[in-house]
């Protein structure tokens, strides 16, 4: 019966789209599925109480939980959302590509040039650090030998014999777009410089980032290049797989020590927009001369996630505080 009921639904949505009041039609999704979900357990009383957890994998496959306990029949009933308000002009921007896309059911909201591959400067760092949260001991410690000195791009990040974890070299590569540390990381003695680079390809690959390539750590290298559409898809699984790395990009201004606090590393976050837009989940500033000004933000919108990513642009925090307030104002959610 409520396979009949749901299919009918899928049929009827756009009838009853033009019909309801969309307020009220989302609502209404949303009683829906709560009353036909305790119908279910009403029939099926197994899966009531501690049961629940043996539920099949079809019916595991029918609910996408986030918040709200019941989404599976309001996702199916509101393929619209976000609906788009196509009084609103897409906004002019000078960034070369850019995308915005909700996470929850991997709508695009925005695109320019989603498949150019362009340098992507300091992004390349969130790729690093799921490297190396997935290869390495975040309470490993690691000593700034010569050689890592003189490596360094910055060259003014650590004092030789500095010992540090490589959770707090994790922090200040994040939050301070430190290339030191990037590279202090990547030539970690439990993992040789090129297989770090190696590894970092290989899960581009993985998660078919198609026209994406790594060369070093830290995105000095103008040879780092992706797509603002590889881009999303990264950003995507960190949010789902490692949110520590967003958290970290979150923080506004901290300190970071050495193994015997006698060094301090005072870390400002390259991010500006941090504490001007609201519910920033985190993200990632990134600049070179031929990347130009580069940033992926992720914002917190409801039960789902918006992902805004721009490459090439002459002004990144600008353009986008523009594509936020634009999606805000060009789409109902």
């Amino acid at each position: 019966m409520i396979k009949i009921i749901t299919i009918f639904l899928i049929i009827a949505q756009p009838f009853l789209l033009i019909n309801t009041r969309l307020p009220d039609f989302k609502g209404f999704a949303y009683i829906l599925d709560h009353f036909l979900l305790q119908k279910w357990y009403e029939i099926n009383p197994w899966m009531n109480g501690k049961n629940k957890a043996n539920q099949s994998k079809s019916f595991k496959k029918l609910h996408r939980t986030f918040k709200q306990p019941n989404t599976y029949l309001s996702s199916i009933l509101n393929p619209y959302y976000p609906i788009r308000n196509w009084t609103v002009k897409e906004p002019e921007i000078t960034a070369v590509s850019a995308f915005i896309s909700d996470t929850f059911g991997d709508k695009t909201l925005y695109k320019k040039n989603p498949n150019e591959v362009l340098p992507i400067a300091s992004l390349t760092k969130l790729m690093t650090a799921v490297i190396v949260i997935e290869n390495m001991n975040l309470n490993d410690i690691i000593t700034i030998s010569p050689e890592l000195v003189n490596s360094y791009i910055d060259n003014n990040e650590f004092r030789l014999g500095e010992k540090i974890s490589v959770g707090n070299l994790l922090y200040i590569m994040l939050i301070k777009s430190s290339n030191d540390a990037a590279i202090t990381l990547a030539h970690s003695k439990n993992l040789p410089y090129q297989e770090f680079i190696n590894l970092m390809n290989e899960k581009a690959k993985k998660l078919k980032m198609k026209n994406t390539y790594f060369t070093d750590p830290s995105g000095y290298d103008k040879n780092n290049i992706s797509t603002v559409s590889d881009l999303y898809k990264l950003a995507k699984y960190i949010l789902r797989k490692h949110p520590l790395i967003f958290k970290i990009t979150s923080i506004k201004e901290t300190l970071a020590y050495s193994e015997d606090k006698k060094i301090s590393h005072y870390l400002n976050n390259t991010n500006k927009l941090l504490g001007k837009i609201p519910n920033i989940l985190g993200g990632k500033t990134g600049y070179t001369d031929n990347a130009r000004e580069c940033m992926l933000l992720v914002v917190k919108k409801y039960d789902s996630e918006l992902i805004f990513i721009i490459l090439k642009s002459e002004d990144r925090f600008k353009e986008m505080k523009k594509l936020i307030d634009w999606t805000n104002a060009a789409y109902k959610f």
